[in-house]
């Protein structure tokens, strides 16, 4: 199994959790909370966090509900 499916098989249920890796990748563009590292079989302890929201910035902005 990859990471991603790692992260979501342990993930609270509705929730998106991500990993270092992803959380750097995407700096900036999301709202997250971090959580307490958790044990993934094949890769030992690894820190994570949940999404929370989009990250409104001038360059990235939800769009406006249709009338």
């Amino acid at each position: 199994m990859n990471t991603a499916s790692r992260m979501e098989a342990l993930a609270p249920a509705g929730a998106i959790q991500i990993t270092k890796e992803t959380l750097e990748a995407t700096a900036g563009k999301f709202k997250t909370e971090k959580q307490a590292p958790i044990a993934v079989k094949g890769k030992g302890l690894m820190e994570t966090w949940l999404v929370t929201g989009i990250q409104e910035t001038a360059g990235n902005t939800a769009p406006e509900a249709a009338a």
